[in-house]
């Protein structure tokens, strides 16, 4: 069985991948803003799947220490 501290680990990084996902989806939002039909909604959505992360991040750390 993995060890919790092995897991919490794991929970982070795939929390930092998400949250770099989001926030490079997010500037390529804004960047290719006018020749998309729902840009807005794109970058609201990624917007709130960063903040969403930052969060989750935010806890595990405040969690493991």
């Amino acid at each position: 069985m993995a060890s919790p501290q092995n897991y919490n680990k794991f929970i982070i990084i795939f929390n930092i991948i998400i949250f770099v996902f989001a926030v490079l989806l997010t500037v390529a939002n804004i960047v290719n803003y006018q020749n998309t039909d729902n840009g807005l909604a794109f970058i609201i959505l990624s917007i709130l799947i960063a903040v969403a992360s930052a969060a989750r991040i935010y806890k595990l750390f405040k969690k493991t220490k």
